[in-house]
């Protein structure tokens, strides 16, 4: 795969973290450290991949609104089930990352604990 390729290519010293185009703050971020390699591509399928030395994780990153729209709408089961049929599984491990307070899913998106 062109992405492996291309991680196998940098520095061994240095960890290697793919991130999708469209990450904003966090690719901001990983960016400004010199200890680590960062590749920026299109990345449709996860927003990031971790590159160990023999194996790498399939990273998708949720807030609680992103999570509770995406679930709503069906697009988190399609963005699962895409990394977790990512290419090789004995390489890859999927993660869904969801980051934020589930407390706020009661308060901010007027959804029920039976509709979870």
């Amino acid at each position: 795969m062109a992405y492996q390729q291309q991680a196998s290519s940098l520095s061994a010293v240095k960890p290697t973290v793919t991130v999708d185009v469209n990450e904003g703050y966090v690719k901001k971020k990983l960016l400004t450290y010199d200890d680590i390699n960062v590749q920026v591509v299109d990345l449709p399928w996860s927003d990031y991949i971790i590159w160990g030395k023999e194996r790498a994780m399939v990273i998708e990153r949720k807030d609680v609104g992103d999570f509770i729209n995406s679930m709503l709408s069906g697009r988190l089961w399609e963005q699962l089930n895409a990394i977790c049929n990512f290419d090789d599984k004995d390489i890859y491990t999927p993660v869904l990352l969801l980051e934020g307070h589930l407390g706020s899913i009661f308060k901010w998106h007027k959804i029920s604990k039976e509709q979870l």
